[in-house]
């Protein structure tokens, strides 16, 4: 006889196995996630079981495996089909299936519309900071289908800006300033020019005087 689900305890091993892919330990958020016990028709545990396989899916895509898109759409329909909506977790999923559909797969027309509902989501529970991450992924998915020049100058401004530890609504406030700037003739243009590169100084003095305006 198998014995009673423990809700705190799954809680518990849901919040290691996240933690597990985001320290680069996919395998083990893995092994975590198998040990639940869940089967998804435990009566009282739907939210654990659509986060386990958002989990798995997390985890698949850290592994760089397809399976990850199966675990997703499972993940999705789970939470589609709560007793009650989790706006959280239907926002976690969909930004993170964005990701999957936009970095490993390649199909980025896709992974607009789930960024867009995330960011929709974000919106509604009033977490500014994700609003502003979602809305920067926005900004490289849009550059990337373009082709666009600028594409070069916002992937060195993005690693500048985590490197120094700039919050996403910091990086966004100063991305639009630096669009506002832009000269006009640029906005559109669909390929690489040398010229119109941008020192990494620049992004960095730009970055320094979002923050302390923000202040």
């Amino acid at each position: 006889m198998k014995s009673p689900l423990d809700a705190g305890k799954i809680q518990r091993t849901l919040e290691l196995a996240r933690n597990a892919v985001n320290t680069g330990k996919p395998d083990s958020a893995i092994e975590l996630v198998s040990s639940l016990g869940l089967d998804g028709d435990q009566e009282g545990f739907e939210r654990f079981w659509a986060d386990s396989r958002l989990v798995l899916a997390e985890a698949y895509m850290a592994k760089r495996n397809g399976v990850a898109e199966t675990f997703f759409e499972e993940a999705l329909a789970a939470i589609a089909a709560l007793p009650e909506r989790d706006p959280l977790l239907e926002q976690r999923a969909n930004e993170h299936y964005a990701d999957y559909l936009s970095n490993f797969v390649g199909c980025r027309s896709k992974a607009r519309p789930r960024y867009d509902l995330a960011k929709q989501l974000a919106v509604e529970n009033h977490l500014d900071e994700d609003i502003a991450r979602i809305q920067l992924k926005i900004e490289l998915l849009e550059l990337t289908i373009d082709g666009h020049v600028e594409l070069e100058n916002f992937q060195m401004f993005k690693g500048l800006a985590e490197r120094g530890g700039f919050t996403h609504q910091d990086q966004l406030a100063t991305w639009m300033q630096y669009k506002g700037i832009l000269p006009e003739a640029f906005r559109g243009l669909k390929f690489a020019r040398k010229k119109n590169e941008v020192s990494p100084q620049y992004f960095l003095s730009l970055l320094e005087s979002v923050k302390v305006k923000a202040k």
